[in-house]
């Protein structure tokens, strides 16, 4: 294997191993310049210094050196010029003379830490001059109400300037009843005539089996029943019909149907034990009076 080496004695050359495995395990830590072939890969690794590990330069190994052929004629044409090679490091030259110009001044460097205060010097005799009025410090809480009026301001000239109404305040209380009776106010407009009331002697004949009053009723000389079978007349509550307290119906049972006089929803029908709510004979009649708000007398 010595075609490996790139040079007679090249310590960098560790030679061919047939896996990268079999290189880490004889070196698991290569050094700077490092090389070795590996045979499942057929390239060049080397070790990288910076990562510390081999790494695959993806290059072939080269093949085994040939005999050295006969130098070929000088060539008449010159080739082109190869890359400057790094500069070398001469000796240092001696010093140059002193410039007699001077250069640009460099930038202030920071600030260094503040020295340690010194001794206070005596009072000065001589009053400096004041300094510039500082801003205005914050408003101090209001101080408790002065129980000292202070003098009135002169009175301003009128204004020529009606200002805007203010809005209405809010209505005071009910003040007390007055004892002195007020003025008599105008007397209204008449209203208008209301309708006519039923002509008395009327009669409200009815002849179906069911009736229930209506305003009206009071002022007619009875509702006559007349249908010849069973018929119910039914006295309505107030909040249907409000007839006036003290209003009087004349009820007659006119035909050969008994009528029997109901209660509304609520309506209480009081009446005396000879009394009843049917009528027993055609021609025979009950007065019904209203005594309070749904409350009937029947006699």
């Amino acid at each position: 294997m010595s075609y490996l080496s790139t040079s007679a004695g090249d310590l960098n050359n560790l030679g061919y191993f047939p896996t990268l495995a079999a290189l880490e395990a004889a070196y698991p830590v290569g050094v700077v310049g490092a090389f070795a072939i590996v045979g499942s890969t057929n390239t060049i690794w080397t070790w990288d210094e910076a990562t510390s590990d081999w790494v695959n330069t993806g290059n072939a190994p080269p093949g085994s050196a040939g005999p050295t052929g006969p130098t070929g004629p000088a060539s008449t044409v010159a080739g082109p010029t190869g890359p400057t090679g790094p500069a070398g490091t001469g000796a240092t030259g001696p010093t140059g003379a002193d410039s007699t110009v001077a250069g640009p001044t460099g930038p202030t460097g920071p600030a260094g830490p503040t020295g340690p205060t010194g001794p206070t010097g005596p009072a000065s005799t001589v009053a400096g001059p004041t300094g510039p009025t500082g801003p205005a410090g914050p408003t101090g809480p209001t101080g408790p109400a002065s129980t000292v009026a202070g003098p009135t301001g002169p009175t301003g000239p009128a204004s020529t300037v009606a200002g805007p109404t203010g809005p209405t305040g809010p209505t005071g209380p009910t003040g007390p009843v007055s004892t002195v009776p007020g003025p008599t106010g105008p007397t209204g407009s008449t209203g208008p005539t209301g309708a006519a009331a039923p002509t008395r002697g009327a009669v409200n004949a009815q002849t179906g089996t069911t009736y229930t009053l209506v305003i009206g009723d009071e002022y007619l000389d009875g509702v006559r029943m007349t249908n010849a079978s069973a018929n119910t007349l039914t006295i309505p509550p107030n909040s249907a019909v409000a007839f006036p307290v003290g209003t009087k119906v004349f009820i007659t049972q006119g035909g050969a149907g008994s009528t029997t006089i109901a209660a509304g929803a609520g309506v209480t029908i009081n009446a005396p034990s000879t009394v009843t709510l049917a009528i027993g004979e055609q021609h025979e009649s009950r007065v019904c009076q209203k005594t309070g708000t749904d409350t009937w007398l029947l006699i």
